[in-house]
């Protein structure tokens, strides 16, 4: 099995390319080095998944056969979920152009990333950046070192339970500021549908269920 993989990781800071990235992750705490912007803004993503545990960029690639020759494949991402793992690739508007070639080779990787007991998964760049879901994960993770007190949570809790439903306006007060409210609904304290409306004022937020 071991042959069946490539002797080493591929190391991106020895790479002179002026694409490489770094993201702050909170979940990893420490910096991500990806290979490109893209990358790093699906790196929101992986932050705000629950099942995902752990993540690795670029990780240790491997082999494949495509038309009796070897070829080597290294994914953007290797994503840990409890006993098992998921390697995804990212694919850029550019590349995507280049249909039939790297459809050629990505099914021929991915047939064999599923003989490794792994499923490899490409994320498309039109994914990566829908809005405004997107945009609204950028805007949740500025706000995620912000701190609240216990008594800010009961206050925001005691106008929920009675409200049931109000938006992040008619939360704000003097005691109340707009971080702390956007820090709860990255926690999933607070329940918004990032993909159907911006994050302001008007939007709408519920406390989460079972609470």
């Amino acid at each position: 099995m071991r042959d069946l993989y490539l002797d080493k990781k591929r190391d991106l800071t020895k790479l002179k390319s002026q694409s490489i990235t770094l993201f702050p992750s909170k979940k990893m705490s420490s910096t991500v080095l990806t290979n490109c912007p893209l990358e790093a803004n699906f790196c929101y993503y992986l932050e705000f998944d629950d099942a995902i545990e752990r993540y690795e960029s670029q990780p240790l690639g491997f082999y494949y056969q495509l038309d009796n020759i070897q070829c080597s494949f290294t994914p953007d991402f290797e994503c840990f979920c409890g006993h098992r793992s998921v390697y995804y690739e990212i694919q850029s508007k550019a590349q995507a152009k280049k249909t039939i070639e790297f459809k050629r080779h990505f099914d021929s990787a991915q047939n064999q990333a599923i003989k490794l007991g792994k499923d490899l998964i490409l994320v498309k760049e039109d994914w990566i950046k829908r809005s405004p879901h997107f945009q609204n994960l950028m805007q949740l993770y500025r706000c995620m070192q912000v701190q609240y007190s216990y008594d800010f949570l009961n206050r925001i809790k005691t106008k929920l339970k009675k409200d049931k439903v109000l938006t992040i306006g008619e939360l704000i007060d003097e005691h109340i500021e707009l971080p702390c409210i956007y820090k709860l609904i990255a926690e999933k304290i607070l329940i918004f549908e990032l993909s159907s409306t911006s994050l302001c004022l008007g939007s709408k937020v519920f406390w989460r269920k079972n609470d």
